[in-house]
C-alpha cells in the first residue's frame, strides 16, 4: 500500500504544481497588462473556465481513487471529453482571435510562426488524452497519458510567466521538470522510465523543432493563413 500511497501523492503534488503555474501564468499576465477582467471579451472567461476545469478535473480524479472509489473515478472520467472538447473549442477560438489580431507576442517571429504554438499545444492534447481513453484499463499508462495531456497544454499559462519575467523559454524548461520529475518517479516506483514518459519527453523536443524550424517556413505560413484565417 506504501507505493500506491506514494504514486498517488505524487500525482496529486504534479496537479497542484501545474494548477498553481496555471493560475500565476494567467493572473501575472492580467496583473502586468492592469487590465479589469470584466472588460475582458466572454471568450477569456469561458476559455479560461474550462482550462482551470480541466487541471482541476485531474487533481480531483487523482484525489478520488488515491481513495480507492473506483465507481466515483470513473463516473467523473466519462465527463472529461465535454472538458477536453470545450478546452479545444476555446482553444482554437483563443488562437483564431491571437491571429486575427495579426501581432505575435514574442517579438522577431511572425504571426504565422507563433500559430504553431497553439496549433501544436492543441494536437499534444488529442493525442495523450486519447492515449489515456485507449489505455484506461491500464493504470500505469492512463495516469502517466493523463498527466501528460496536462502538460501538453500547459505552455499558455507558463509562456506568459515567461513573458512577465523576460525568459521567453520559460515553457520548455517547465516541461523538461516536469517530465523529469515524472522520470525519477517511474525509476522509483517502476525500476525503468515508462513508454507514456518517453514520448512525452520526445514531443517537447519535437514542439521546438516543430514551431523554430518548419513553423518558420513559407509552407507553414501558407497554412496557418488557411487554417486560422
Amino acid at each position: 500500500m506504501g507505493h500506491v500511497f506514494n504514486g498517488n501523492r505524487f500525482y496529486l503534488s504534479m496537479g497542484l504544481i501545474m494548477l498553481g503555474l496555471v493560475i500565476l501564468g494567467f493572473g501575472s499576465a492580467a496583473f502586468v497588462r492592469a487590465q479589469n477582467p470584466l472588460e475582458m471579451p466572454l471568450l477569456f472567461h469561458i476559455h479560461g473556465v474550462t482550462y482551470l476545469a480541466w487541471f482541476c478535473l485531474f487533481i480531483l480524479q487523482v484525489s478520488i481513487i488515491g481513495k480507492a472509489n473506483r465507481a466515483l473515478h470513473m463516473k467523473l472520467g466519462a465527463a472529461s471529453p465535454i472538458v477536453v472538447a470545450a478546452m479545444l473549442v476555446t482553444g482554437w477560438m483563443m488562437a483564431a482571435a491571437s491571429y486575427f489580431r495579426g501581432t505575435s507576442p514574442i517579438p522577431d517571429i511572425s504571426i504565422q510562426q507563433f500559430m504553431a504554438f497553439p496549433f501544436f499545444d492543441l494536437v499534444g492534447l488529442i493525442i495523450f488524452y486519447g492515449f489515456a481513453l485507449a489505455k484506461r484499463a491500464d493504470a500505469d499508462f492512463h495516469k502517466r497519458a493523463m498527466l501528460m495531456a496536462l502538460v501538453s497544454i500547459l505552455d499558455p499559462a507558463t509562456a506568459r510567466i515567461g513573458l512577465v519575467v523576460g525568459f521567453p523559454p520559460f515553457p520548455l524548461l517547465v516541461s523538461l521538470i516536469l517530465i523529469g520529475l515524472v522520470i525519477w518517479h517511474d525509476r522509483r516506483m517502476l525500476e525503468r522510465v515508462h513508454i507514456v514518459t518517453w514520448c512525452a519527453l520526445v514531443w517537447v523536443f519535437l514542439r521546438v523543432g516543430f514551431v523554430f524550424g518548419f513553423g518558420a517556413s513559407d509552407t507553414w505560413a501558407t497554412l496557418a493563413n488557411q487554417i486560422f484565417g
